[in-house]
């Protein structure tokens, strides 16, 4: 049996004073008064948990002789786990270890088991983690048709806890839509061996309407047109593009129905019916999907106007996928203006997501609630793909899954007989994400992310109510729709 040692507390009772004294306290594990009354003098020992593992807890009194608490290991059976105890006049130390009798485990991969839409020339990756550690030697892994690798090969790498299996871009991970089965066996140092399977399904072949102009191209650029300097300009590509024989002319401004050019001498070709989209927008409204109603040229103003109407994504992707990847970008916006890309590791960075204690939400009508204290922490990570066949959406799945750590202590006061329910915001963020291409097809997230709170009551007296809760857990939600499907969504 092996484990892992999670928190040391140091705590010495002195009951000379009468007082259970404190020596240390570390923010894991917590030391409470027994909630009985006749019993005044015992404590319980708490710390956070997994249901089902099995935690053993040690105590001493010099710090050299440990023995296990009766009782002990014990398994949890929720996210916390306490021993009660009771006082003794001397100083007694305790040790509480988490037995890892587990094998190693995925913490988190790329592709995601189940995932669609993946490019076909991706690397892969796991997150991997065990209490004492895992054995290099044992890992292989089998990528669908391409063979089984181990850590002798160039392809598979291990540091960090991170496998990383290197495509290297030369060989496709299979067939445009294809399903690619992952088989990795691993084992901790102690034997603890587990095998581990998930499938995921390739892109899709891309077929994109023939008369598309992206701006922000390279072919857009070959035509003249100038990309100032903004943030989405590295999405044009670096280095020298061949301009070919079009004058300079610039995108101007994006409106709702139409695309404003200036030119220098000759205005460039668009013609009625042509499908149009943005690669290097400056601000979110100049991300845009549309097709060109009609044309019109103010020569004296060197001045080109398109007027053009939205249309959906399946339009101009009749064939096609995309999905977040390590490849994607994005992008922070500040006032609908595009300020800067963010580093992206597979987290999308969403800061923040909180209220600060001591905040009082409403007050109005005889109700008054305040949060005595709260915090609401939540670091998503985002997965997002779609699919279309046949100028129709055919699968969309969005998620976001992370760790919350919550906290809220409310106290509502209440007068009279009233019923209502009040919403108040609690935290808002806007991002733009580069998802990558489709084809030649650049396709992008608007992605607005609001966190809020509702409170409800129907009382007809008065009261004074103050209760709460703390809680750390994971946090997941998302949409999941696939076509013909039932249910659909």
């Amino acid at each position: 049996m092996k484990n892992r040692t999670l928190v040391l507390l140091l705590t010495s009772l002195c009951l000379l004073t009468g007082l259970p004294l404190a020596a240390q306290t570390n923010p894991a594990v917590r030391l409470f008064p027994d909630e009985d009354p006749l019993t005044p003098d015992n404590l319980k020992l708490v710390w956070p948990a997994t249901p089902g593992l099995r935690y053993e807890v040690r105590q001493s009194t010099n710090l050299q002789t440990w023995s296990t608490a009766p009782g002990y290991p014990a398994p949890a059976s929720a996210r916390a786990q306490q021993m009660p105890f009771q006082t003794t006049g001397s100083a007694r130390f305790f040790q509480v270890r988490e037995l890892d009798e587990q094998p190693p485990v995925i913490l988190s991969q790329y592709p995601p088991d189940g995932g669609f839409a993946v490019p076909r020339y991706s690397d892969l990756t796991m997150q991997l983690s065990d209490a004492t550690g895992i054995n290099a030697n044992s890992i292989r892994m089998t990528v669908g048709n391409l063979g089984t690798f181990s850590l002798t090969n160039a392809q598979l790498t291990f540091a960090s806890g991170v496998l990383t299996f290197l495509n290297g871009g030369s060989v496709p991970l299979g067939g445009w839509g294809s399903n690619v089965v992952v088989t990795l066996v691993m084992a901790d140092t102690l034997g603890f061996a587990v095998t581990n399977t998930a499938t995921f399904t390739l892109e899709v072949q891309p077929q994109v309407v023939t008369n598309l102009f992206v701006f922000g191209s390279p072919q857009a650029q070959r035509t003249g047109q100038r990309i100032g300097n903004i943030p989405t300009a590295a999405l044009a590509g670096s280095g020298p593009v061949p301009m070919g024989g079009g004058d300079p002319w610039t995108l101007e401004l994006v409106a709702s129905n139409r695309l404003e050019l200036s030119y220098t001498n000759t205005a460039p070709g668009f013609v009625e019916g042509q499908y149009v989209c943005n690669l290097t927008p400056a601000t979110t409204t100049d991300i845009f999907y549309r097709k060109v109603t009609s044309t019109s040229d103010n020569a004296g103003l060197k001045r080109l106007t398109l007027y053009t109407t939205d249309v959906p994504l399946a339009e101009i992707l009749p064939e096609g996928s995309a999905s977040l990847s390590p490849n994607s970008v994005i992008y922070q916006v500040t006032s609908n203006a595009i300020i800067r890309a963010l580093a992206y590791k597979g987290v999308i960075p969403m800061g923040s997501i909180g209220v600060n204690t001591q905040k009082t939400l409403y007050d109005a009508g005889g109700v008054n609630l305040t949060l005595q204290e709260a915090k609401f922490l939540f670091t998503p990570t985002l997965a997002l793909s779609f699919e279309t066949h046949n100028f129709k959406l055919q699968r969309f799945a969005a998620e976001l899954h992370g760790r919350l750590e919550t906290a809220i202590v409310p106290r509502l006061t209440i007068a009279g007989a009233l019923s209502d329910t009040k919403s108040f915001p609690l935290y808002a963020n806007k991002l733009v994400v580069f998802v990558g291409y489709a084809g030649p097809l650049p396709v992008w997230l608007d992605f607005d992310f609001e966190v809020a709170a509702e409170v409800g009551y129907t009382l007809s007296a008065s009261a004074v109510l103050t209760t709460g809760f703390r809680q750390n857990a994971s946090l997941t939600f998302g949409v999941d729709y696939v076509k013909d499907r039932s249910p659909e969504l």
